[in-house]
């Protein structure tokens, strides 16, 4: 058996992959890593792919922008294109934080600003029902997580499966489709 690659997207420099990416790296998988970020002298890092060509899975990480950011970060909309055709493709997909925003928006959902403001610190996630029967979160009821983010998903897509939620209620874990998942906290 080959060796895993998974392709990821980066969208600032204090965003990494970081202890998924280790934990990964371990195992074996291979990271092939794009930072589509723009640096100070406002040039691009790098384009995002059309697709993910010979990767194994997408993972698309977190960053201060919004969803729909898309005259600040004009990387966005490439992006949402790379989750769109990789979740309808098969292709294993997981979104932390601005990366399930990112899919929620891609899969015909909505992203606004958070009414209650900036969510910072642990919070506790309590599963759904779906949640707690699925292979990837289940067992994780009442885990503690980071969150740091301004904005959340306030429409899923429509064959989306919500999986945990935050205590007001906002989507915290998300099935897109049957190997595509979306995540508000940073477990990375």
């Amino acid at each position: 058996m080959r060796p895993l690659t998974f392709l990821t997207v980066e969208h600032e420099d204090q965003c990494p992959p970081s202890w998924l990416g280790e934990w990964w790296e371990e195992r074996g998988v291979t990271l092939r890593r794009v930072r589509a970020h723009v640096h100070p002298d406002g040039v691009a890092a790098e384009m995002i792919p059309a697709d993910v060509g010979d990767a194994d899975a997408l993972v698309v990480l977190g960053g201060e922008a919004g969803a729909n950011d898309d005259a600040d970060y004009p990387w966005l909309p490439a992006t949402r294109e790379l989750i769109a055709r990789s979740v309808e493709g098969g292709i294993p997909f997981l979104g932390v934080c601005l990366g399930h925003q990112l899919a929620t928006v891609a899969l015909g959902g909505e992203v606004r600003r958070n009414p209650a403001g900036m969510a910072t610190g642990l919070t506790a996630v309590a599963l759904t029902p779906a949640g707690a029967t699925d292979p990837l979160l289940g067992g994780c009821d009442g885990l503690r997580v980071v969150q740091w983010n301004s904005d959340i998903a306030t429409r899923l897509p429509e064959r989306a499966v919500q999986l945990a939620t935050a205590p007001d209620g906002t989507p915290q874990a998300v099935r897109f489709a049957p190997w595509a998942y979306g995540v508000q906290f940073h477990p990375e």
